[in-house]
C-alpha cells in the first residue's frame, strides 16, 4: 500500500486515505489501518504540527523513541508539566526532594523469578541472536530468521534497546532498590597553621629534631620539672616535601602574614619567607604563579578563570583550575623541596659526579634519568644537562618547562661540590 508523503496537511491527507478505502477491493488488515492511521496523525495543521507536538497523543512506537527529540529539551516548564511521562520530583526544589530515590540495578539469576522476567529474558536473547545473524556476527542456521534490509535491523536494534529496558522497570515494580541520595562524604580535614597546639617531648628526642630541622629552632620550652620540652605543632611540623602540606599552606597564607609579618623574629616570617623563596626556585611561568598569588589571596576559582582569561588570553576552564591549584603546584613545589632537603643531606661519598656539568649530585633519580645497562642503574649525565642536551640536538623546545626546574634552579642555584684537581 502506498501513501504519499508529499501530501503534507492532515485534512488533505484524510481524504486520500478516505480514497484509498473506496478503491480497496478487499478488507485492509490490522497493519494497514495502523500505517492509515499514523499517516493521518501525522499530517500538520495550519501551525505547522501534527498530533504527536500537539501533544494530543503519544505515539509509544516512534523510531526515536530511544533517543530525546532536540525540540523537546527546550520546552517550558508548563509544557513540561503536560508530558503525560514528565517526573514532577525534578522540578522540586533539591533540598526539599525526597532523600530516598530509586536506582537501578544489575540483572541477577535472582531476578529471574519475578513474574514475566524469564520470558522477557528468553525473548532479548532471542532477539539478540537474530541481529547477531543479520550483521554477520555469528552463522546462520537453518531456521534462524533472516532480515531483508537495513531498516527491519535498523528498527530491531531500537525494540532490543526498549525491552532491555523492561527488564529493569520490571525488576523496580517488584523489588525496588532504594539508596540514599546525598550522604555527606567526610572531606580531608586541613592542617590549621594558625593554631597553637603542643605536647611534650624528651630533651633528647628534641635535640635531635633540631640538628634534623633545616630551620633554626627556638629556644626550648620547658616544664616545671624542666624534665620535658614544649613541642609546639604549629610551628615545627610543616613539611615544603609533602604536597598536602605546601596544599594547606595556599588557604592559611594571608592569615599567618597578616598574623606575623610584622614581627621579624616571629616563625610564620620565616615559615613566609621559605616558602616565597622555594616558589622562586620553582620557576613557575607567568600565568602558574598568577594563579598561585590569587589563590593565595583568597580568590574562588571562578575569578581566577575570568581574570585569565582577561589577563593572558587563555580559556581555562573551572577544573582545570581548580587542578592547578589542588595538585600541579604543590607536587611541584613538593618535588624541589624534596629535591634540595636530598642535595644537602646527602654527603659527598654517596653523591654522583656528572660527566658534562662535573657537579655533584645524589645518586637518586630525582637528579638522574634511569639507565638499565649502567651499574648503578641512572644515565652519566644529570637531567639538567640532558634537556641542555635534547634542546641542541632539536630534540626539546626551549621553551619546554618540564625539566626547567631540574637544571635552571637547584643545579645552577644551590651550592654544589665541584670535583677539585
Amino acid at each position: 500500500m502506498y501513501l504519499n508523503r508529499d501530501i503534507q496537511r492532515d485534512t488533505d491527507r484524510l481524504e486520500y486515505v478516505k480514497k484509498i478505502l473506496d478503491e480497496m477491493q478487499e478488507i485492509p488488515t490490522p497493519l494497514q489501518l495502523e500505517k492509515m492511521a499514523k499517516y493521518i496523525l501525522y499530517g500538520k495543521d495550519t501551525e505547522g504540527k501534527n498530533a504527536v507536538q500537539r501533544r494530543e497523543i503519544t505515539d509509544t512506537e516512534k523510531k526515536h523513541k530511544t533517543w530525546t527529540r532536540k525540540d523537546e529539551e527546550n520546552l517550558s516548564l508548563d509544557e513540561m508539566l503536560e508530558v503525560p511521562n514528565a517526573d514532577q520530583l525534578h522540578f522540586q526544589d533539591f533540598q526539599k526532594r525526597n532523600p530516598y530515590v530509586k536506582k537501578l540495578t544489575r540483572i541477577t539469576p535472582e531476578d529471574l523469578d519475578i513474574p514475566g522476567m524469564a520470558d522477557l529474558r528468553d525473548g532479548i536473547q532471542y532477539l539478540a541472536r537474530v541481529l547477531a545473524i543479520a550483521q554477520g556476527k555469528i552463522p546462520h542456521e537453518e531456521g534462524d530468521p533472516v532480515l531483508s534490509n537495513s531498516q527491519q535491523i535498523y528498527i530491531l536494534k531500537h525494540w532490543l534497546i526498549d525491552l532491555r529496558r523492561h527488564q529493569y522497570y520490571l525488576k523496580d515494580a517488584y523489588r525496588p532498590a532504594i539508596h540514599f541520595q546525598s550522604v555527606p562524604t567526610p572531606r580531608s580535614q586541613k592542617i590549621d597553621f594558625t593554631q597553637d597546639s603542643f605536647y611534650w617531648i624528651t630533651p633528647e628526642e628534641y635535640e635531635r629534631r633540631r640538628q634534623e630541622s633545616l630551620l633554626p629552632l627556638p629556644d626550648p620550652e620547658w616544664n616545671e620539672e624542666h624534665t620535658a620540652v614544649k613541642w609546639i605543632i604549629q610551628r615545627q611540623t610543616i613539611d615544603f616535601t609533602n604536597p598536602t602540606h605546601v596544599r594547606a599552606l595556599f588557604d592559611f597564607y594571608s592569615d599567618i602574614y597578616e598574623q606575623d609579618w610584622e614581627d621579624p623574629y616571629s616563625w610564620g616570617r620565616i615559615l613566609l619567607m621559605d616558602f616565597d623563596a622555594l616558589v622562586d626556585r620553582c620557576n613557575f611561568s607567568e600565568e602558574r604563579l598568577y594563579i598561585l598569588i590569587r589563590k593565595i589571596d583568597k580568590a574562588t576559582v571562578e575569578q581566577i578563570v575570568s581574570e585569565i582569561k582577561e589577563k593572558f588570553g587563555l580559556g581555562y576552564a573551572p577544573s582545570h583550575v581548580s587542578s592547578i591549584i589542588n595538585k600541579e603546584l604543590p607536587q611541584k613545589i613538593a618535588l624541589l623541596a624534596q629535591r634540595e632537603k636530598l642535595q644537602f643531606e646527602t654527603p659527598l661519598a654517596e653523591k654522583k659526579r656528572c660527566k658534562k656539568c662535573g657537579n655533584y649530585f645524589p645518586a637518586s633519580t630525582l637528579f638522574f634519568g634511569r639507565h638499565a645497562s649502567r651499574p648503578d642503574g641512572l644515565t652519566l649525565l644529570c637531567k639538567g644537562c640532558e634537556r641542555l642536551r635534547r634542546i641542541e640536538r632539536g630534540e626539546q623546545s626551549n621553551y619546554d618547562r618540564r625539566y626547567r626546574s631540574q637544571k635552571d634552579t637547584i643545579m645552577l642555584k644551590m651550592p654544589t661540590n665541584t670535583a677539585t684537581k
